[in-house]
């Protein structure tokens, strides 16, 4: 009885330590005072150093600027993503990423993050070996969600 206390008292530690993880990453805040903040210090914003302050997207591998600060949500400059982002495919595919989410109680992006869908949504794959190509899908997320995902995609051609 009590390994299995332990065992749920750390699978719940592991959650709010993922939880954290991805809270941090989300922030909008310069990275270097983010840290800085964390260890006590203040310093002000670095201006060059990380993806926030020189405005790279890091998701899209491109560079947008809006008042001078990064561009956030994985949209390319382009707009290219932004016009798969307006496709029936990419919503049903973040619909079906949402009930997954609300099954496990875990944010949606822990499934998949939206360049993968984008990625899925550009790159069509039918097959599991297609899926296992895609940017952000791996052997472990293949075997929970793949079948789920093909049969969407699959719907949507």
């Amino acid at each position: 009885m009590e390994r299995m206390m332990a065992r749920e008292e750390t699978e719940a530690r592991h959650r709010h330590q993922t939880r954290v993880m991805f809270d941090w990453a989300d922030r909008s805040a310069c990275r270097h005072r983010t840290v800085a903040a964390y260890f006590g210090e203040q310093i002000d914003d670095c201006g060059e150093s990380c993806h926030i302050c020189t405005g790279e997207d890091i998701l899209a591998g491109t560079v947008s600027q809006i008042g001078g600060r990064g561009r956030r949500g994985g949209q390319a400059a382009s707009g290219s993503n932004d016009d798969l982002r307006d496709t029936p495919l990419f919503e049903a595919l973040k619909a079906l990423r949402r009930g997954i989410a609300d099954e496990r109680s875990v944010p949606a992006y822990v499934v998949f993050s939206d360049a993968t869908l984008l990625a899925m949504t550009e790159l069509r794959p039918t097959t599991a070996a297609g899926l296992l190509a895609v940017p952000g899908v791996g052997p472990v997320k293949l075997e929970r969600y793949g079948k789920a995902f093909l049969e969407v995609m699959a719907e949507q051609n």
